[in-house]
């Protein structure tokens, strides 16, 4: 059986494992106090943790022994959303969307961190380099070694277990359909091997026709996309595709760039989602220029509807998609030093979030059935003139008058841009928790290659950093 398809399969498994022990018990149930454990996180919350079959999970301490897991949370938001969805709420069911995906994400991450307690991960191994219990000079103790936070190139050959990592982290693993560069890898060294890596191939006969017969559930059907079809065509792409950086890079962009085709009700259009995604490919295969790919998004049919800023028009903003793009497209909410990126709506109208919306006014959506396509559509009536100025009072204050300039303003002008996209891809492909170091070192690589991905990732590819183990 093929290696990459075993390991998807773990994956899968792994995340339904996952989902059963984090989300299906949301009734109280009794656990003596003793068994009950607190552990601080990152955010300076203190988790009340308790033992659940096999493993553990975060909640309160009721009367009478009882014990709320925090997963009892999920199921009132569920209610509310199967509700927006029915009275077709576009705007409440994007908002509830994005709690419940928030909740689900911190239910799983404070469940991780009492399991953690309980079994917690294997030291590090030292590098060769640093004998048992020595740290390196100018190193502090407990800070991350030297190698950790090194963009420096490796500059040393290349083992069968640097592979394996490498692999691991910059693709879907190493399986059979990889074992040619590894020959390549060995005798050639880092720095090659990444620019092979990297490169775009050719896929194999018949892939790409399964996968787009896949979108609709099964092969040979002609039938309307549906979500399952979907799915299965992208598992498909991964286990198949000769080109995992690029399908690796796409995934991670898309969990920046979010969006959902279950917003979509009308099943004609069920194929939006497909585009949305294979326009996110088509970056990761070319440069991956960020701003211009910031416009694009910003102008898809698909996210107009999804964060209803088809919904923002002149006179009566619709805030959704202009908090979104600093939240979670460019910025977040704090910098490194923890303060805040942008400033929320005051009640005189001002504010970075009101600007930013008045700036993205103007845009629909047209349900075109005799194609049939989603036709994004903009109408200047239906836009607030400007100028309007971003960040007022600050050293990246910029004037503009539309989305473009909006988009490209933040890339462009906030200091900060380059840090949370650093963040961002340091955590997906190397650690959950980057060191501060580390951040700041790519973040500069990201801005000095003008935002365009490929090159600063293939920077981080052939370093030091890469390829250490946490």
């Amino acid at each position: 059986m093929n290696r990459m398809l075993v390991w998807l399969g773990l994956v899968i498994l792994a995340l339904l494992v996952q989902t059963e022990s984090s989300f299906a018990q949301t009734k109280p149930f009794t656990v003596k106090a003793s068994k009950l454990f607190k552990t601080p996180v990152a955010d300076g919350r203190k988790l009340t943790c308790a033992p659940y079959k096999q493993t553990y999970v975060a909640g309160k301490k009721q009367k009478r022994n009882k014990f709320l897991p925090a997963a009892s949370e999920i199921k009132p938001l569920e209610k509310q959303l199967t509700q927006a969805r029915k009275k077709k709420q576009t705007a409440k069911l994007a908002k509830l969307q994005r709690r419940l995906v928030a909740l689900k994400n911190r239910i799983a991450a404070d469940n991780a961190a009492c399991v953690a307690v309980k079994n917690p991960p294997p030291a590090p191994i030292a590098p060769p380099s640093s004998p048992p219990g020595s740290i390196p000079d100018g190193q502090q103790p407990g800070a991350p070694s030297s190698d950790a936070v090194s963009l420096e190139p490796l500059g040393r050959a290349l083992a069968e277990e640097d592979l394996q990592l490498f692999f691991d982290r910059a693709g879907f693993g190493l399986s059979q359909r990889e074992a040619n560069l590894r020959g390549f890898a060995i005798a050639n060294g880092l720095s090659a091997f990444v620019d092979e890596f990297m490169r775009t191939r050719s896929e194999d006969p018949g892939v790409w026709e399964r996968v787009v017969d896949m979108t609709d559930g099964q092969l040979g059907s002609v039938n309307a996309q549906t979500g399952r079809g979907q799915r299965s065509a992208y598992f498909e792409l991964w286990a198949h595709s000769n080109n995992p950086y690029a399908e690796k890079l796409a995934l991670f962009l898309l969990s920046v760039w979010t969006a959902s085709g279950d917003v979509i009700s009308d099943e004609t259009f069920r194929f939006v989602f497909w585009n949305y995604f294979n326009n996110i490919r088509l970056a990761a295969y070319a440069e991956t220029d960020l701003p211009a790919l910031g416009v694009s998004i910003t102008r898809d049919p698909l996210m107009l509807i999804y964060l209803s800023n088809e919904l923002n028009v002149r006179g009566s903003p619709n805030e959704n998609y202009a908090r979104e793009l600093m939240e979670l497209f460019t910025l977040g909410t704090e910098n490194l030093d923890g303060l805040p990126n942008y400033t929320e709506t005051f009640p005189d109208g001002s504010g970075d979030i009101a600007v930013a919306a008045r700036m993205l006014t103007g845009w629909k959506v047209r349900h075109n059935y005799a194609i049939p396509a989603l036709e994004a559509q903009y109408d200047l009536n239906r836009h607030q003139p400007g100028p309007h100025t971003m960040f007022p009072g600050t050293a990246w204050q910029f004037t503009g008058e539309n989305d473009q300039d909006l988009v490209m303003g933040i890339f462009s002008h906030h200091p900060h841009v380059k840090y949370y996209y650093a963040r961002e891809i340091l955590k997906y492909y190397l650690t959950p928790q980057p060191p501060r170091e580390l951040v700041e070192r790519f973040g500069a690589v990201i801005a000095a290659n003008q935002y365009r991905l490929r090159p600063a990732m293939a920077t981080l590819f052939k370093s030091k950093a890469f390829l250490h183990r946490n």
